[in-house]
């Protein structure tokens, strides 16, 4: 998706295509840097409360499940 995204913005021609691929490169961005910036004190709090290995094995499924649904995604072409 990185890919597409990346060839997208530099086979730009006109202005409104430009403006797409800064958009999808903005989305990109925010996918990114947003779950850390929100949860970061949320999984320090449950890493204090909780058992360390039983909170890393839950994040560790969850980011798998999530990355399948990403995989699922660009299968079927629902992404850019």
């Amino acid at each position: 998706a990185i890919e597409r995204i990346q060839q997208h913005s530099t086979t730009t021609t006109n202005n409104n295509t430009t403006k797409k691929s800064r958009t999808f490169i903005s989305i990109l961005v925010l996918s990114r840097l947003l779950p850390n910036a929100l949860f970061t004190s949320i999984g320090g709090v449950l890493a204090d409360t909780y058992d360390r290995r039983i909170v890393m094995l839950t994040l560790d499924v969850l980011g798998s499940f999530i990355a399948l649904l990403f995989l699922v995604a660009y299968q079927l072409e629902s992404i850019p």
